[in-house]
């Protein structure tokens, strides 16, 4: 009698994936690595967006193939920063190169991070100069937005770090509200610079095709699948995904049978609904948007709407200024809430359209009170420069950006208002000197206007004019005038 075969174990996870289970992302690795002496790196990205697994993979390429050495922690394991020292000081004595060169670098126990840094820094420029090629200790730091919560005096430890030690390079990894680290310059005297001024910016959106089709079948070394699939399955998973590697691993971990995935079904997706639901991975991530990236996922699943948003729409409906819109699409779109479709705009996967629908009436609550005085939005993420989701530095963001003002006259707002006003003023003037017997109906009209023209004033000023249906009729024509700001 011969034995039953063995069962292929679903290699499908939500777990960090390294090695062999590790797929796409070279681009960004490789311009990781080779940034020069004294430059840094950020990568950005949303919830569940594969952060940790590539900064582990990153970890293991620079262990593995390079002779450069590194460390890793996550700065949710050590909420205060107080024991960062022992971390890094434990991890590089497992480190075989490390702990040469720690030997033979420090010899007294040193006083504090820096110190020991320091003492690092010079160890390696010297070996650099020595052997003419830079050799360079990387510190990667997952949950780095929690760097915000660290001791004060841990906290000037790495910045004078970041500042003097150009062959010590951190890679720091979080999602959007990283960039708060920037404000700590407005709290912390001894900050002179932005903090992240030497950091150069990757954002992490979606797998190439390639690589999530790489993904979805498992390719093995030699580039063959370890996974059946039939094209028309491995097609909706890209449909669905939106090539996004956790939705991917979700829908792997459903459709896995022996081997092989079975079709998508309205069960397969209903139940990866819920699983993004039930561990907040849409909620999270929502909440770490800017105030007009929260406005324009909402305007997505208006039920008002008879076909999808585009940029004159939102140019009309929105209440920001124009620069801020753009922005805030590009980034939505870099960071998968959003693809773009033959110029509109729509939920990057039915996944997130369905729960946009089903939480409106939450979100516009959540968005009402992000909106409170005394609240600042996320800093906005600079836009790539060089077609690769970067820019030159994030000191290019502006973290003391003011909260934008509805009656500024840089807003759109404020010529629609002027232009309303003007209207009024010279209607009511021509009714009001003409017969009143003859012309009773435009005494009405015209302190009707007068009346609307008011209160159009009081609700701008007060920071609602998005309340007033006239403003943003006018705010739309002025856009589609000679010099508007309509973008087409």
């Amino acid at each position: 009698m011969q034995d039953a075969p063995k069962r292929m174990k679903n290699p499908f996870s939500l777990q960090p994936a390294l090695g062999t289970g590790f797929y796409g992302r070279g681009d960004e690795i490789e311009d990781i690595l080779s940034l020069g002496a004294g430059t840094n790196s950020l990568i950005i990205g949303a919830r569940r967006s594969g952060k940790t697994s590539l900064l582990k993979e990153i970890a293991r390429r620079i262990r593995y193939f390079t002779h450069h050495s590194c460390v890793y922690f996550s700065a949710a394991a050590d909420p205060k920063g107080s024991d960062l020292q022992i971390t890094i000081n434990d991890a590089c004595n497992e480190d075989t190169q490390m702990s040469r060169l720690l030997t033979s670098t420090v010899a007294i126990a040193p006083a504090t991070f820096y110190d020991m840094m320091k003492a690092i820094n010079e160890k390696l420029r010297l070996l650099s100069d020595d052997r003419g090629e830079n050799r360079f200790f990387f510190i990667l730091v997952d949950e780095a937005e929690l760097l915000n919560q660290f001791e004060d005096a841990v906290l000037k430890d790495i910045y004078k770090t970041i500042s003097n030690c150009q062959y010590v390079k951190w890679i720091l990894c979080g999602g959007p509200s990283v960039c708060y680290l920037n404000k700590l310059q407005e709290r912390k005297t001894w900050i002179t610079e932005p903090f992240l001024g030497s950091f150069i910016t990757t954002k992490l959106g979606r797998l190439s095709k390639l690589d999530a089709e790489a993904l979805i079948i498992h390719k093995d070394a030699d580039g063959k699948p370890t996974i059946v699939a039939e094209k028309a399955t491995v097609d909706a998973i890209l449909e669905h995904s939106y090539q996004q590697p956790y939705i991917i691993q979700l829908l792997g971990m459903k459709l896995f049978e022996n081997g092989k995935l079975d079709k998508i079904t309205d069960t397969t997706v209903d139940w990866v609904y819920v699983q993004c639901e039930g561990q907040g991975y849409f909620m999270e991530s929502f909440e770490n948007l800017e105030l007009p990236e929260m406005e324009i996922l909402i305007e997505t699943v208006d039920p008002k709407l008879k076909k999808a948003i585009n940029w004159d729409y939102l140019n009309r409906k929105l209440l920001h200024p124009i620069a801020d819109i753009e922005r805030a699409v590009d980034r939505l779109i870099k960071l998968c809430f959003l693809k773009e479709l033959d110029g509109s705009f729509l939920p990057s996967t039915p996944f997130l359209k369905r729960w946009l629908r089903a939480k409106r009436n939450h979100l516009k609550e959540v968005i009402r009170n992000k909106n409170k005085p005394g609240t600042s939005p996320v800093p906005p993420v600079p836009s790539g420069t060089n077609g690769k989701n970067k820019s030159e530095g994030i000191n290019a963001v502006n973290p003391n950006q003011s909260e934008n003002k509805p009656h500024d006259g840089n807003s759109p707002v404020g010529p629609a208002l002027y232009f309303v006003m003007g209207i009024f003023t010279l209607l009511v003037i021509a009714i009001f000197i003409l017969p009143p017997r003859q012309n009773l109906w435009l005494y009405i009209v015209g302190a009707v206007l007068l009346i609307t023209g008011l209160y159009s004033f009081v609700l701008v000023m007060t920071g609602r004019a998005e309340q007033n249906l006239f403003v943003k009729i006018t705010k739309s024509v002025l856009g589609k005038l000679p010099g508007g700001k309509s973008k087409s």
